[in-house]
């Protein structure tokens, strides 16, 4: 059958290789020497008095004191003095010494022995430091670092942070890292990228001072160690009071007490930050990102609203064809992004394309059951418009074409993220049966007791093994989740669950970005997801605009949401939501007015007092906070931390 999945425009390999073609501007490459080479006159300034010291006493004694006409020379000149001088350092002079002379012997003598050790050792030295900038790449890294203004510091380079780099550099805003080992595996990488890499540990005043931390717009604190990212927030704000921290925090508890000293939205949780998609992906196919509207615009009971995105390609028959307008009334969804055919021409921020046709690629945002039954329908018209017997897809009732409901999403592995993907599993609305498998008889006993209140069964074994699988009831899931600390167990569990059931979705919890894209040849598109590549837009946006919550990438450009309240006489009032994705690129995504939820088509008007959700690009959310000037209404609230 031929594959109709979305394809993305750009590969990770391809994004790389765009941003590996950067290459830094002339006047920073032209300031950052000036600066070198004063940082290398400083350090060797005792070698360079001592060299112009000594050049300046042979030249003044060569033109005013030596008898050129006993040595039978000609009478020197200020440049022959000089040049005698050098040949005089380097055993090269054929000049007569002086007889009867005290000075004149004692420079003949004392000048070749200084001469050799300030001319060999200090200013050769300093000459192949200047041209040679490989030899002290350290050196270089501190003075490209003192030509970056508004920048942000990232500290620490792993997995998540170096995502987040190539996160800020697509999205147009330059970065200075800091690292203490410089032997880590991302450090070449980043230098590759032109982004000057600071040696240190970034806990340091002195480090911070060389990656212009009183210069940046913020710092982003990403080791894999809570004490040390908070110290590191310390002494930032230390040196630039008024600077945005980013701290990445595994403990939850000391995540929202520490929001106290660094501001909203300013700690996050790579696991955290990851766990909505990993669960919205197991109630539907394909599904790239999940993105939670703010609390004002909760289900009835609380819960908080997801819409997701999906990925995929438009199939002949399908009817996703025709005039956008018209397609995301009708199917309660908008196109935030498309492609035609030809990949090289594309429609970006929340432009409409004028006709979505077949074979084009999109990305729908919209609630998930509405995005599954997107999708369900374009797969039927694949199967000649026949139902798809036996094809598991989530539901609380049976499908056509299906004797049982697939309403089971097996979780494995009760770590930091399981425990977060089956507390965002329970507060999906419909809430699929939960059944949690984990392995270790070690595990936190405080977690297992707060999930078994979310979830139907709870088995202690290991999910590699067909008959545990069985027992936690395989044969009624629609999708694994795969969500241990280890990449290979998750692979193999895989690999188990599509023995079973060779329909069955998986979500498989991939760390190293790399390898996620290589499974998917194995388990097919949108089944591995990298926690670095789900977490980076989030830390990358947050560190541009103050108070962001979450934000997910599409199309290589980071969306956000925000809540903003129609102010009467201001520029949202009277506008239309078409008019608002038209002109301005802000996409109206929920509308409450009067305390009511009210429904969002292309033709509502806002009033004065509406409060809307929007999903916007960082860019225009950056411009946005800007005009506004002040920070950010308080956009989502995370998921309650484990106690």
């Amino acid at each position: 059958m031929q594959n109709h999945e979305y394809d993305p425009i750009g590969s990770s390999e391809a994004r790389l290789q765009r941003l590996l073609r950067r290459r830094e501007p002339f006047w920073r490459l032209v300031a950052a020497s000036i600066y070198d080479v004063y940082v290398l006159a400083r350090e060797a300034r005792v070698t360079l008095i001592g060299f112009a010291i000594l050049t300046l006493v042979n030249v003044t004694y060569l033109l005013f004191f030596y008898d050129h006409a006993a040595a039978g020379v000609r009478q020197f000149t200020v440049l022959s003095a000089l040049y005698e001088t050098l040949r005089m350092m380097a055993l090269e002079t054929d000049l007569p010494i002086p007889d009867g002379d005290v000075l004149g012997d004692l420079l003949f003598f004392v000048t070749p022995l200084l001469g050799l050790a300030l001319l060999f050792q200090g200013i050769l030295n300093f000459g192949r430091f200047v041209l040679d900038k490989g030899s002290r790449r350290e050196g270089w890294q501190i003075s490209l670092a003192r030509t970056y203004r508004n920048h942000v510091v990232v500290c620490g380079l792993g997995s998540v942070t170096y995502r987040v780099v190539r996160e800020l550099l697509e999205a147009g805003y330059e970065v200075v890292a800091i690292e203490r080992d410089w032997n880590s595996e991302f450090l070449e990488a980043t230098l590759a990228l032109s982004v000057p890499v600071i040696h240190g540990d970034a806990r340091s005043r002195e480090v911070l001072r060389n990656a212009g931390i009183t210069r940046a717009r913020s710092v982003i604190a990403g080791l894999n160690d809570d004490l040390a990212n908070v110290e590191i927030g310390l002494s930032a704000r230390r040196l630039h009071p008024g600077i945005q921290v980013i701290l990445r925090i595994f403990n939850d508890e000391l995540d929202l007490n520490l929001e106290q000293t660094f501001g909203h939205n300013s700690v996050f949780s790579a696991s955290a930050l990851a766990a909505p998609t990993l669960a919205a992906a197991a109630l539907g196919r394909s599904i790239a990102h999940v993105l939670p509207l703010p609390p004002q615009f909760n289900h009835t009971d609380g819960a908080p609203r997801f819409l997701g995105v999906l990925q995929q390609q438009i199939v002949p028959g399908s009817e996703f064809v025709g005039r956008p307008e018209e397609l995301e009334e009708r199917f309660e969804v908008r196109v935030v992004h498309h492609v035609r055919g030809d990949p090289s021409r594309h429609s970006q921020n929340h432009r409409a394309p004028q006709r979505i046709e077949y074979g084009d690629q999109v990305a729908l945002l919209g609630p998930l059951d509405q995005l599954e039954r997107i999708r369900m329908f374009d797969q039927s018209v694949l199967n000649h418009r026949q139902p798809i017997v036996g094809l598991r897809s989530f539901s609380l009732t049976p499908l056509p074409g299906a004797d049982r409901a697939f309403d089971t999403v097996i979780v494995c592995g009760l770590g930091r993220i399981g425990f977060r993907v089956v507390r965002a599993l329970s507060l999906m609305r419909p809430c699929p049966r939960i059944v949690l498998v984990y392995q270790h008889p070690d595990t936190d006993r405080e977690l297992v007791e707060e999930v078994r209140g979310l979830v139907a069964d709870l088995y202690q074994g290991d999910a590699r093994l067909g008959t545990v699988l069985q027992h936690a009831g395989i044969e009624r899931a629609c999708a694994v989740i795969a969500a241990t600390g280890d990449d290979l167990t998750n692979m193999q569990i895989g690999l188990a669950a599509r023995r079973l059931a060779p329909d069955i979705d998986l979500v498989l919890r991939v760390y190293n970005e790399d390898l996620a894209e290589r499974l998917e040849t194995l388990f097919g598109a949108h089944t591995t997801f990298s926690v670095p590549a789900l977490a980076a837009p989030t830390l990358s946006a947050a560190a541009v605009v103050r108070g962001i919550d979450y934000a997910i990438e599409v199309a290589e450009q980071i969306y956000s949401t925000t809540a903003l309240r129609v102010a009467p006489g201001d520029h949202l009032e009277g506008r239309t939501v078409a008019e608002l994705r038209q002109r301005q690129h802000v996409l109206v995504l929920a509308l409450r007015r009067a305390e009511e939820n009210v429904k969002v088509t292309l033709e509502t008007r806002l009033q004065a007092g509406d409060e809307v959700a929007v999903l916007i690009d960082l860019r225009r959310l950056e411009q946005l906070h800007a005009r506004q000037g002040a920070r950010p209404k308080r956009r989502f609230q995370r998921f309650a931390p484990v106690t």
